[in-house]
């Protein structure tokens, strides 16, 4: 019940951003695999929000939260992530370059507590067809407490209608600290709505 409450409440805040010049409202389901070193590595599945609102110049204001329930050792909890940043655009003939700069805020229930940090990514886009585009994205994530490390994402669109498309992605984040590795793989499938 929470998730949808959480889905619900930023929809309606990202809602403003349809008044600017241009963008895209997503919704979509997430399916995550942990990697924790732990005899019972956590899975689990939840629903998200991503939005982006063009600011002009080719920067974006870019927004994500996403929530799922995790089964850690049988004990139920909650990973959510929230991702606020800017995003620059440059059109090539073929290709489309990308780099964002974001803060993070991930929290794991069943510590107890979340951690803060940032991530730098690059990245590109091709539009295979005029109904199918593809994009990959690469870069460093920076949670303060919990360690750093890399994170790639590949994804592919299918445009439906003017105004909306259905995609598919897929994220690997690897952190390490201390010599601690953390890896979680993501799956989004969702509806991007362009406005």
């Amino acid at each position: 019940m929470k998730i949808k409450h959480t889905l619900l409440a930023a929809a309606v805040a990202l809602a403003p951003m349809s008044a600017m010049a241009g963008g895209s409202l997503d919704v979509f389901y997430i399916y995550n695999e942990a990697d924790v070193g732990a005899a019972q590595d956590p899975d689990g599945h939840g629903i998200g929000v991503r939005a982006e609102a063009e600011l002009g110049n080719n920067i974006s204001f870019t927004g994500l939260h996403q929530s799922s329930d995790l089964d850690v050792s049988g004990f139920d909890s909650s990973l959510r992530e929230t991702r606020i940043g800017l995003k620059y655009s440059h059109a090539l003939e073929a290709i489309t370059l990308t780099g964002e700069v974001e803060h993070v805020n991930v929290t794991l229930q069943s510590v107890g507590g979340g951690d803060d940090g940032y991530a730098v990514k690059v990245g590109g886009q091709v539009n295979i067809t005029e109904q199918i585009s593809g994009y990959a994205k690469v870069g460093y994530l920076d949670l303060h407490q919990i360690g750093d490390g890399v994170e790639y994402e590949i994804g592919g669109a299918v445009k439906l209608t003017d105004q909306v498309s259905g995609f598919l992605e897929y994220r690997y984040v690897d952190i390490s600290e201390g010599g601690a590795d953390f890896e979680l793989s993501t799956v989004r499938v969702g509806a991007r709505y362009h406005f």
